[in-house]
């Protein structure tokens, strides 16, 4: 591989940019906060945010490597981040993202938005009374 084309493959993801649910484009977000989306097909299963709390909590990529990595979800409780984990495994090559970097702000009220459309979204319940009372439906697929 040429440094040319090897230097494409990892450019940094442009906002807006839908590419395969792999390490590769993992390591092309960037380092900054945001909301990300994923789907399967053209359907919107999940939609999440990352960054806030003055930049304490992560940022897109730190969130994103987060979903890719196996947990031992028994001492935290989070069974649902296993059931979206396991998702993610069992439609391997199926699964595509793409992430936007904008202020928290930004990021929070597109996630909003977006949530009452995803079908998938482990955030959906525990997350009501934190998003400033906006209501969603949880639907697994």
């Amino acid at each position: 591989m040429n440094p040319d084309s090897r230097k494409a493959m990892f450019a940094q993801l442009k906002n807006g940019e839908k590419v395969s649910w792999n390490k590769e484009n993992i390591h092309r977000v960037p380092h900054k906060p945001g909301h990300y989306e994923f789907y399967k097909g053209s359907q919107l299963i999940y939609v999440g945010v990352a960054g806030g709390f003055s930049g304490k909590v992560g940022d897109l990529r730190h969130r994103l490597q987060a979903h890719n990595e196996t947990d031992d979800f028994s001492a935290s409780g989070h069974k649902s981040k296993k059931e979206f984990r396991d998702f993610l495994d069992a439609n391997e090559g199926k699964i595509k993202f793409r992430v936007y970097a904008e202020s928290i702000g930004q990021a929070r009220l597109h996630e909003h938005q977006l949530k009452q459309k995803a079908k998938f979204n482990e955030d959906n319940t525990k997350n009501e009374e934190k998003n400033h009372g906006v209501t969603v439906h949880h639907v697994k697929i």
